[in-house]
């Protein structure tokens, strides 16, 4: 499976670590997530970044989906739309890719 690389991206505000019982393993590798804390609608929001590989930009381009996996067993409200958010090149965590 290939998937989305969270990103550092201009304007966030915190940065979310590996939860401290994590066990990683090739499924499920978790990295840093940068946040930016926001309000929509009275409601606190969190939002991330996400970059697609050459290959992931490809398929979407032929019809291929995204598909969105909750690791728990509730399901928070999510929202998922496009951003033009301008992601920064001096990642200090380095690339996960």
């Amino acid at each position: 499976m290939v998937a989305m690389t969270p990103t550092e991206f201009h304007g966030y505000t915190r940065v979310m670590g590996v939860p401290e019982n994590w066990r990683q393993n090739p499924q499920a590798d978790c990295v840093p997530l940068f946040i930016r804390d926001d309000t929509i609608a009275d409601c606190h929001s969190m939002e991330s970044v996400w970059t697609l590989s050459d290959f992931e930009r490809e398929e979407i381009s032929r019809g291929a989906n995204i598909s969105l996996t909750i690791l728990s067993n509730v399901h928070p409200p999510v929202c998922l739309h496009l951003t033009m958010a301008r992601v920064l090149d001096d990642n200090p965590f380095g690339n996960f890719r």
